[in-house]
């Protein structure tokens, strides 16, 4: 005996049912699965069975009637609600018709199907019914265990990765292509995103807000454009999604502890869902609401380079007698150990309304609204140790590459030993050491809000049934993270600091003499407040009709609409401009107890000692500093803009007001932020869109298949504002490597771009018995720049020795691709499958960060500015595997393998020859997940592991940055 379950049912409903022709075990299965009802059945008298396609809206007792029609079976209906299938009178009954291919691999012979399994036979439903390539999580799976984002649940996907901000996932690679390549659509609508580009951030969605994620490969014509990697469509909870009878009120609530392993502190988020269903005569309506509620602290610790320069640098011969040049060297940027404290605050929450009508025929007028809303304020302190590093060394040594292993940097003893035309020529000062303090906040607002109307005549008594539905969506994300500080206070080393090199596993090593930084007071340097705060802003209406065809020539559906999308990105710059941040540029004010006790503060008040430990970062076992200074930034901030400090010198007072520009007492004004208009900008994108597409299906003797046949023509138009300044004049800063930039006078500029595609689609299921499916899918498909490359402004990184001018492009084209995909799926058992996925894509279009060297009033900059100017293949293979045992354990497994012609060479990082690839690419990803579940208990654990990948191919100080997972 066979014996379907489901979590809910009703009888009177009219549910949507897609019953392709099968047997009737696989059909019997499919009714219980989408009417969420229990049918038992024996299994050994219907294997062989085929029963009637069972597609559109039907009451249950309709579906099974439909399904059972002209066969030996009728379903009867016990005062428990669970349906049972029985014979009829077979003397009454015509003969049956022979079915078009035996089944030989018998499913299970009783299984019961809840909780985890449950949710992976709904995903495994919708993927085998599903004519292109598709990937689905459903509730169970995505709210059940303790997934921190979206993100994390997905990257169990085949083909999906993940890259993680804080130790959570945020942004989604798909078959190697980034979050830009990837559209992300929330009950069927795009979503503003917080940050300068077009890939969502998966970190501020909460996993138990989202009841279905699908990932869809292969598009279609119904499908909005702009995805070359995938579409992500993401459903949350709706009140209908919880009927259970003519009145039903529906209350879950969960909680969640955690403990970071390096802080080992708790968190705890709880989760809450509410909902209320009324049904009378022939309407219903319901409302829901859910929230999130999160509180996590997080603690990492690391080390980093800043990148590798590519510059001239001037070293000391060995006899001390003169100074030696050597071009293109490749030197690091700094030396840092550094920790991050965050502590996490998020809270979001959906509020849906659905209600419908429905005439005597069974035509329904049905609509939903839909907000999504969440506030996530991620307040995180970077604080560690920093050694900056010039372009002067006393010795060095470089690799086949013309890469620094090692060097010495000069201490103030060798400095005041050298003759001055020496020290002169070998220019820069004694190596600094700062205790550097870094606000990497991000508070961000996201809001959805939908309405969907929708007049649906599908009905079985209707000739030619359709539907006509319209819906409009306004999202808003908003990110303040302009004017966040940054500050670095230290003091130059006496003694010589000689840095090594480390390697992919250990940090490089980095000594001063024999003293270490609490030796040594610190004095003030640098702070200054950067960044800028990002509003993107997206309308979207669309109207889209369907028209059922009862062809037998195998025209199923035709579906038409159109879309308008209307976004606007704005950044808005906010800084402390030079010279304000450099006032005390050199280390010469020392945070001496006098000057501090003027303002009634002790040394210890305002510094605290954070000591680098043996296991920090996971273990140092070679030179490094014992420790770090950590400090309040507003107190500091008080003490800097004091008369007290500024009159302690011994920089001359008047020097540091001069570089306010002031002449008294300026408490309160000096590190302010600015707006910054000539690094801010306004990219409005307006999309049009008509789009149709042909359903098709029929059977070709025992081969059964299923398709569609679309296009879609979509017009776009940029315009790009800001403001651009012109350079009046350079001149690099006494006590540091800061450039002052005096600019002409701000111009406003305008810039409109316009371009249309036509993108057409095909794909194809077929299926020879109801084990086997066979994919065919072909497409053209465009993904748009990233918003931030539009803009025509010159962003100026103004230190010298790696000076950058970053310059966009408003006339980039969007990259197009022609994809093709082939995929065989083999069912072998109920809730198991194995599948194997080929594809291929021609990208062309290729946005790429290309770099020249120009001059700017006798400085060398390195100016990077995207452009139109490459073409990239890529081809890979997706496996996947998914079983149950009877015992309650089940596993999932999937691998994936990308090529491609676009590749970059991680073991080059450091040459600088490799100007174009495809970021986010890993070769190499895989899954594995084991479970367990019966109906008392369930358990899962899951291992994802990504091979090592690019993440930038013009990076930190404009070199390659490649991240491993």
């Amino acid at each position: 005996m066979s014996h379907s379950v489901g979590l809910f049912a009703t009888e009177k409903n009219f549910l949507e049912f897609f019953i392709p022709p099968s047997t009737l075990d696989i059909a019997l299965n499919s009714i219980a699965e989408q009417a969420d009802i229990s049918i038992i059945y024996d299994y050994d008298l219907v294997q062989n069975s085929y029963g009637h396609p069972v597609i559109g809206l039907y009451t249950i007792q309709q579906a099974l009637g439909a399904l059972l029609k002209d066969t030996p079976y009728a379903a009867s209906k016990n005062k428990a609600g669970i349906f049972t299938l029985i014979a009829r009178d077979l003397q009454a009954m015509p003969p049956q018709i022979p079915p078009p291919m035996a089944i030989t691999t018998p499913y299970l012979e009783e299984t019961l199907v809840t909780g985890y399994r449950s949710s992976l036979q709904r995903s495994l439903f919708i993927k085998r019914h599903y004519e292109g390539v598709i990937d689905v999580i459903q509730a169970q799976d995505i709210g059940k265990f303790p997934d921190a984002n979206v993100a994390e649940a997905l990257q169990r996907i085949t083909g999906v990765a993940i890259e993680r901000n804080g130790g959570e996932g945020q942004y989604l690679t798909v078959r190697g292509f980034g979050p830009e390549f990837n559209t992300t659509l929330i009950n069927g609508r795009t979503i503003a995103t917080d940050n300068q580009e077009r890939g969502f951030s998966f970190d501020i969605l909460p996993a138990k807000l989202i009841s279905q994620a699908q990932v869809l490969k292969t598009p279609n014509a119904i499908q909005q454009d702009g995805s070359i990697g995938a579409n992500i469509q993401l459903t949350t909870p709706r009140p209908f999604d919880f009927i259970n009878s003519k009145d039903l009120s529906y209350f879950a609530a969960s909680g969640q502890i955690t403990q970071n392993s390096i802080s080992h502190k708790n968190t705890l988020e709880t989760f809450a869902l509410a909902s209320h269903n009324r049904q009378t005569g022939n309407s219903k309506v319901g409302i829901l609401a859910a929230i999130v509620d999160s509180n996590r602290s997080n603690r990492t610790q690391g080390y980093s380079t800043e990148g590798f320069r590519n510059t001239d640098i001037r070293v000391l011969s060995e006899n001390k007698e003169q100074v030696d040049t050597i071009k293109n060297a490749y030197v690091p940027r700094s030396f840092r150990l550094y920790q991050t404290e965050a502590e996490r605050e998020q809270t979001s929450m959906v509020i849906a309304g659905q209600a419908q009508w429905r005439v005597d025929t069974g035509a329904s007028l049905n609509s939903s609204i839909d907000i999504l809303s969440t506030r996530f304020n991620d307040s995180a302190m970077l604080s560690g140790f920093q050694a900056y590093f010039e372009d002067s060394f006393l010795e060095i040594s470089l690799d086949e590459n013309n890469t620094a292993t090692q060097f010495v940097r000069a201490g103030k003893d060798t400095l005041a030993q050298l003759p001055d035309d020496i020290r002169q020529q070998l220019g820069g000062s004694a190596q600094g050491n700062d205790s550097i303090l870094v606000d990497k906040s991000r508070p961000v607002a996201n809001e959805l809000y939908g309405i969907n109307l929708e007049w649906d005549s599908h009905f079985p008594q209707s000739q030619s049934p359709y539907q006509i539905t319209l819906d409009y969506a306004y999202s808003q994300a908003e990110n303040l993270t302009g004017g966040l500080p940054f500050s670095s206070q230290g003091f130059s080393a006496t003694s010589d600091a000689k840095w090594t090199l480390g390697t992919t596993t250990q940090a490089p090593s980095y000594s001063f003499g024999d003293s270490q930084v609490t030796d040594h007071p610190l004095a003030a340097h640098f702070l200054g407040r950067f960044g800028g705060n990002t509003q993107d802003t997206i309308r979207e209406f669309e109207i889209t009709s369907k028209w059922e065809l009862d062809n037998n020539d195998g025209l199923k559906a035709f579906t038409g609409g159109v879309l308008q999308h209307r976004r606007v990105k704005q950044y808005t710059s906010l800084e402390t401009t030079y010279p304000r941040n450099c006032a005390y540029c050199g280390r010469h004010n020392v945070f001496s107890a006098h000057a501090l006790a003027a303002l009634g503060l002790e040394y210890s008040d305002v510094f605290q000692v954070v000591p680098i430990t043996a296991d920090f970062a996971g273990g140092l076992d070679h030179q490094a500093p014992n420790a770090w200074y950590r400090y309040d930034i507003d107190t500091l901030t008080t003490i800097l803009e004091s008369d007290a400090f500024i009159n302690a010198g011994p920089i001359d007072p008047q020097t540091i007001r001069d570089r306010f520009g002031i002449t008294d007492s300026f408490s309160g004004i000096g590190f302010d932020a600015i707006e910054l208009e000539r690094a801010s900008y306004r990219i409005a994108v307006t999309v049009n869109s008509v789009f149709g597409q042909l359903d098709l299906a029929g059977q070709w003797g025992s081969l059964l298949w299923s398709g569609n046949i679309g296009a879609r023509y979509s017009t776009t138009e940029t315009i790009a504002q800001g403001t651009q300044a012109q350079v009046a004049s350079i001149v690099r800063a006494s006590d540091d490597d800061q450039l002052d930039i005096t600019y002409l006078a701000d111009q406003p500029y305008t810039n409109k771009h316009r371009y249309d595609h036509v993108l057409p689609s095909v794909n194809f299921s077929f299926n020879p018995s109801a084990l086997w499916y066979f994919r065919l899918s072909s497409s053209k498909t465009i993904t748009r720049p990233n918003l931030y490359d539009l803009g025509q402004e010159a962003r100026l990184h103004p230190r010298a020795g790696s000076a950058i001018q970053y310059q966009g492009n408003p006339n980039l084209l969007p990259y197009e691709s022609i994809n093709t995909d082939l995929a065989a799926e083999w069912y072998f058992k109920e809730n198991s499958f194995i599948g194997i996925n080929l594809y291929y894509k021609s990208i062309s279009h290729f946005v790429s960060a290309g770099s020249q060297s120009i001059e700017i009033d006798g400085t060398h900059f390195t100016q990077i500015q995207p452009t139109n100017q490459e073409s990239a293949k890529a081809n890979g293979l997706e496996f996947a595997l998914q079983h149950t045992f009877l015992s309650g354990w089940g596993l999932q497994a999937n691998y994936t393998y990308t090529a491609s012609s676009a590749q970059f060479l991680i073991d080059e990082t450091n040459t600088g020859t490799q100007t174009f690839a495809i970021e986010g690419l890993s070769p190499t990803t895989y899954n594995l997940v084991g479970f367990y579940e019966n109906s008392r208990f369930s358990a899962r654990a899951s291992f994802n592991w990504r091979q090592e990948y690019l993440r930038a191919v013009v990076g930190a100080q404009s070199q390659p940055e490649s991240a491993q997972s």
